[in-house]
C-alpha cells in the first residue's frame, strides 16, 4: 500500500528512513486526530511502512508518541545543556543563559504546537500514551531532570540561595509552554503586534527577576487556607 505521498511500502528503505518516515507520519497524525483518534495501522500507511517495521522500531504507539511529541523538547534541552557544560560561567548577566533557554524552548514549542496540544490532550485524557515502558511515568519528567544540575550550578554561580531548582524549572518550562500554545489568545492586539523577540525577552525579565528575588515567607493568612481542590 502507498502512502499519501506515493512512496511504496519501506521494503525499499533503510532502516532508518523507515523510522524517520514513521515519525513523520506521526506527527501529522496525531496533530490532526490526538493520540486516541490515531491508530498504528494508520501511521504505518501513512508512512508507506510496513506493520512489521512499525513494531521493530517502536513496539507501541506510546514508544512512538513520545519519539514524536517529546522528542524534539529532549533533544532541544540535551543540546542546551551540553552547550553550556563547555562553557566555565553561566553567570552575569544572568539573561544570557536565561535568553537562549526561553529563546530556544519558545521557537521549538512554537514549531510543534499542534503536537503540544496533542500532548496536553493526551495527558488528559489518554494515560496510556504514557505507558510505553509500563510505568506511566509524566512525558516530561527525564527532561526536567536532565536540566537540574544546570540550574543548580548556575544558581550556587549567582549566589542565588535560596531558589528551589526543580520549581524554577518546573515554572519556567511551565510559563514558556503556556503562552507558547496561548499567545493569539493572550496577545490578539493587531494593531500592537507582539514580536517575538520582544515577547521572549518579556519572559526572560520575568523569570529572572523572579529568580533573583530572595524568597519571602508564606504569609500567616494564607498558610493555614485549605489547599485547593480539598
Amino acid at each position: 500500500m502507498s502512502s499519501d505521498s506515493g512512496t511504496t511500502p519501506s521494503a525499499r528503505r533503510s532502516p532508518g528512513e523507515a523510522r524517520a518516515a514513521l515519525i513523520v507520519s506521526a506527527r501529522e497524525l496525531f496533530a490532526a486526530n490526538g493520540y486516541s483518534g490515531t491508530s498504528t495501522r494508520q501511521i504505518a500507511e501513512h508512512a508507506g511502512v510496513n506493520d512489521s517495521l512499525f513494531y521493530r522500531h517502536f513496539r507501541t504507539k506510546a514508544k512512538l508518541f513520545d519519539a514524536a511529541v517529546v522528542e524534539p523538547i529532549r533533544e532541544f534541552v540535551n543540546r542546551y545543556v551540553e552547550e553550556w557544560a563547555d562553557r566555565k560561567e553561566v553567570t552575569a548577566p544572568a539573561e544570557v543563559p536565561a535568553l537562549e533557554f526561553i529563546g530556544g524552548l519558545y521557537n521549538v514549542l512554537r514549531e510543534h504546537r499542534t503536537l503540544l496540544m496533542s500532548l496536553l490532550s493526551a495527558h488528559a485524557f489518554d494515560p496510556d500514551a504514557f505507558r510505553s515502558d509500563g510505568a506511566g511515568a509524566a512525558p516530561l519528567t527525564d527532561v526536567l531532570t536532565g536540566l537540574r544540575g544546570f540550574v543548580e550550578n548556575a544558581a550556587e554561580q549567582n549566589r542565588f540561595t535560596w531558589l528551589d531548582p526543580a520549581l524554577a524549572i518546573r515554572f519556567t518550562v511551565e510559563f514558556v509552554m503556556s503562552v507558547a500554545v496561548l499567545d493569539d489568545l493572550l496577545f490578539p492586539d493587531e494593531n500592537q503586534p507582539l514580536g517575538r523577540d520582544e515577547l521572549v525577552w518579556e519572559l526572560v525579565q520575568f523569570v529572572i527577576n523572579g529568580i533573583g528575588h530572595p524568597r519571602t515567607d508564606l504569609p500567616a493568612s494564607t498558610s493555614t487556607r485549605t489547599p485547593a481542590g480539598t
